[in-house]
């Protein structure tokens, strides 16, 4: 007793064939209507607009500056810097993977060096300043107890 439903396997191999064509010419209609569309609109242009300003990689190469300045205010010391250094490492890296581009450890890392070299200069000014601040500290005590 067999189902009038049933489908004979030729029939099936044949409906599987006809939507994998189908299936792969809506996908190559697709990919040209997207390239079309990407090259004649300059669409990349416009969807980085909004992004670029906060991909500007310039800025995180003024790290000593704005920790420099940090120290001057006494916001940061150099043995909190210090005491952070394996948060930087991982932070530089994390920095230096947003900034290149592709998917390329080798170019992140590339750019991770420097940036860490860079925290590493801020903490060498960062103990500068705070040293002539303790310099400073000291002569003035030590003009107070004279006066």
């Amino acid at each position: 007793m067999k189902n009038a439903a049933e489908m004979p396997f030729l029939d099936h191999l044949e409906e599987l064939r006809w939507r994998i064509i189908w299936s792969l010419a809506a996908l190559v209609v697709g990919v040209v209507i997207g390239f079309v569309i990407v090259f004649n609109f300059d669409v990349l242009t416009w969807l980085q607009g909004p992004i670029l300003p906060f991909l500007n990689g310039t800025k995180l190469f003024e790290l000593p500056i704005v920790i420099l300045l940090l120290s001057v205010f006494g916001i940061v010391t150099p043995h909190f810097l210090a005491k952070f250094r394996r948060h930087a490492i991982v932070g530089s890296y994390v920095a230096a993977s947003f900034i290149t581009p592709g998917d390329l450890v080798i170019s992140s890392i590339a750019l991770t060096v420097p940036l860490y070299l860079l925290y590493e200069l801020s903490i060498a000014l960062s103990f500068l300043v705070y040293r002539a601040k303790q310099r400073k500290r000291l002569a003035d005590e030590a003009g107070d107890a004279l006066a």
